[in-house]
């Protein structure tokens, strides 16, 4: 009768300890997912990031196009102007031009 006790103690304290290994393996893998998730998060937040500032990137670098195109019309329509008033508009332009290029820096800084 002792020996069964002792079998019956005995399998269950295999049994407690298979449970508890099971918990501390179930609680290992939440923290695990609860990890990937976080990172998959980070991942997806930096990327649509890097998307924005890409979009902000190609805006900026259109307007700057735009500007530099502008300038060389408004460069050309004032030549007929005479060079030395021609100069001096351009002069202008291109202060005007390196301003907002400055701006479009310090908003990618």
């Amino acid at each position: 009768w002792r020996a069964e006790e002792r079998a019956a103690l005995l399998l269950s304290e295999a049994c407690a300890r298979a449970v508890s290994a099971a918990l501390v393996r179930s609680e290992v893998a939440r923290r695990q997912a609860a990890r990937d998730k976080h990172a998959a998060a980070s991942l997806q937040l930096a990327w649509r990031g890097c998307a924005a500032r890409r979009r902000r990137r190609a805006r900026l670098e259109e307007e700057r196009r735009e500007e530099e195109e502008t300038a060389r019309f408004e460069a050309s329509r004032f030549a007929a102007l005479g060079r030395a008033e021609a100069a001096r508009l351009e002069a202008l332009v291109r202060a005007e031009a390196a301003r907002h290029e400055h701006a479009g820096e310090a908003l990618r800084a």
